[in-house]
Order: structure tokens, then sequence, then C-alpha cells
């Protein structure tokens, strides 16, 4: 029952056309991911990159601007980004 409830407010906030970055937060082993990985499948995109790779820390070690980082990340998960279609989630930051 809470995993659903969990879903629905994930759901709610990825169909605002005003929402904001999202911070999850929670114990560890409590399907946070999972859940961001079922809200996935009501994009056209979706990149994940997993802060436990060190190839995705590297990323962030260098000064760079938003443009920079999104077009890494977007290279690293292989997607072309859809405005307002692509999902993109960084796990264990």
């Amino acid at each position: 029952k809470f995993a659903r409830k969990a879903l629905e407010d994930l759901k709610e906030w990825s169909e605002r056309s005003n929402h904001k970055p999202l911070i999850i937060g929670g114990a560890r082993q409590v399907a946070k991911s999972i859940l961001v990985r079922i809200l996935s499948t009501q994009f056209d995109s979706f990149s994940e990159l997993n802060f436990e790779d060190y190839s995705v820390r590297d990323i962030f070690g260098q000064r760079l601007d938003f443009p920079d980082i999104l077009e890494r990340v977007l290279l690293m998960g292989n997607e072309e980004a859809q405005e307002g279609r692509t999902l993109i989630f960084f796990d264990e930051i």
C-alpha cells in the first residue's frame, strides 16, 4: 500500500508542468530506486546514473556549467533529451 501511494505521488509530481528536481530520501533498501524505475516507464527516455560508479563521479569532479553536465549525463545514458519527456535519475548520491 505504501509503495502504491509513493508511486502515485511521483506520477503526480511528473505530470506538473512546472515541476522542480525531486530528491527522494529515506532509509537504504526500501525500494526508492525501484519506484523511480517504474515511474520512468511514463517517460519517452530515461537516463540512470549511479554514483557508486566512479566514471559517473568524474563528470561532477570538473567545473562545468549545467548544459555541459546535461550533455555528458545524456551521453552516458545513451539517450536523447526530449523536453518534458526525459527523466534523469541520479542514484546513490
